[in-house]
């Protein structure tokens, strides 16, 4: 995994512990072996690594847009979707972004 350093990232060093007697990291209650990759209900990438428990965003956050508009995070898709603040309907153009 390789975060941009605009990115959200987030490292727990060394959360790993044995279970019958293999290494593995815990995240939102639910185990993972060493090597294992996911993306998690609130849209990091994470990979258990024997180092600890690795997550960073999948997603470019919007820092200029209208400012009739809001940027909302849809985790279903896991990226921000931009619209008008009184019509969650008509989308709004994104000028940047960063992640």
């Amino acid at each position: 995994m390789m975060c941009v350093s605009s990115q959200t990232y987030v490292s727990w060093p060394h959360p790993t512990f044995h279970s019958q007697g293999e290494e593995m990291c815990e995240h939102s209650e639910v185990r993972h072996s060493i090597g294992n990759k996911w993306i998690s209900e609130d849209c990091m990438e994470c990979r258990c690594r024997r180092d600890g428990l690795h997550c960073c965003s999948t997603y470019a956050t919007p820092t200029n847009f209208p400012s009739d508009c809001v940027a909302e995070l849809d985790k279903k898709n896991c990226k921000y979707v931009v619209h008008k603040k009184d019509d969650p309907k008509i989308l709004c153009p994104i000028f940047g972004s960063v992640g």
